[in-house]
């Protein structure tokens, strides 16, 4: 059995699938702010809920980036932890932007900017609001993918991520250990 952890988003979500990609459990739980101390009881419950074990697990595929990075410490953190304990558990890293096929795909880094990707092949861009919207606007960009404040763009934004086909196509990694990966210096004052 595996899991899939996604506790970047503002909806976490958590799976167990098996080897042929077939979910057997999944929850979601939508996070109203940087609440990364609640993911150890959020994956615990889960599994007590799912009648499966740490000992059942092989591998923890895990959003590992972009988000606060506190938020991305405590995550990177307790998988590191499980698989050290846990000798059968290895790590896969993901990123955000892989969960979406269309572009252009943003997620909030503070409430001053973002990170952007534009397209497919393309890097991942911190870009101001303005910059944003200008692009948007430039482009006639008409809808979004990924996660933007409420209330701050006047486009529509999907924040739908198709996990069930996304598990399909993901590439196992058999790690033992994960680095974060923290694309702007924390804001800590």
């Amino acid at each position: 059995m595996n899991i899939f952890l996604n506790a970047v988003s503002q909806e976490w979500y958590i799976c167990i699938f098996d080897s042929q990609r077939h979910i057997y459990a999944s929850l979601s739980f939508e996070v109203l702010w940087n609440e990364s101390s609640k993911l150890i009881q959020f994956v615990d419950d889960f599994l007590i809920e799912s009648d499966t074990s740490y000992s059942q697990i092989e591998n923890i595929v895990t959003v590992v980036w972009p988000g606060s990075f506190t938020g991305i410490r405590t995550i990177v953190l307790f998988v590191n932890t499980l698989a050290f304990i846990h000798k059968n558990i290895f790590l896969t890293p993901v990123n955000y932007f892989d969960l979406f096929d269309q572009y252009p795909i943003v997620k909030q880094s503070s409430k001053r900017d973002m990170f952007v990707k534009k397209e497919k092949n393309t890097i991942i861009e911190i870009m101001s609001n303005v910059d944003f919207c200008s692009y948007a606007s430039e482009n006639q960009i008409e809808y979004i993918y990924g996660h933007i404040g409420q209330g701050i763009f006047p486009w529509e934004i999907s924040t739908e991520i198709d996990y069930e086909s996304y598990i399909q196509k993901i590439e196992i990694d058999n790690k033992k250990t994960l680095t974060p990966l923290y694309i702007k210096k924390p804001n800590i004052t």
